[in-house]
């Protein structure tokens, strides 16, 4: 499980957008190609942290198509929308969660809120809780673009 989101950049110089199919509101735009990307990821971590925050399904990602790039939320975005799509994808209750994870009901509600700041500790004891390793990983620009 991954948070590399793809997303296909379009325009020429001077006019670039940024779109992800994955999260169609989340869309990134400037005058380069770069500026684009960089909005592209704030827009990413936005679209996220509002579907957390609404309690809407987070997708996975899908697999890159020929012309797109893949876009990371940021690192605290990324570990939470991991949590987060694990218990999305777990179909148990709060109340079961909680109990699955040995957390109480409050400390749950925390883990899964976006805006709450939770410790890599919490979560890595979370994913583990379901059978997941978190892991941190390093990519160069280079290996994330076509």
């Amino acid at each position: 499980m991954h948070c590399m989101y793809p997303a296909e950049i379009e325009g020429s110089e001077g006019d670039y957008v940024a779109t992800f199919r994955d999260l169609p509101e989340a869309k990134g735009c400037g005058p380069t190609r770069e500026k684009a990307i960089k909005k592209a990821r704030k827009a990413l971590d936005a679209a996220l942290r509002h579907r957390m925050k609404e309690g809407e399904p987070l997708p996975p990602p899908s697999k890159a198509q020929i012309r797109e790039i893949l876009v990371t939320p940021f690192a605290e975005m990324a570990a939470k929308s991991l949590i987060v799509r694990t218990c999305q994808a777990s179909g148990l209750k709060r109340a079961d969660l909680a109990r699955h994870l040995g957390l109480k009901k409050k400390a749950l509600k925390k883990l899964l809120d976006p805006n709450h700041e939770s410790s890599i500790a919490e979560i890595e004891t979370a994913l583990r809780g379901f059978g997941y390793e978190l892991a941190v990983g390093c990519f160069s620009q280079r290996e994330l673009q076509p």
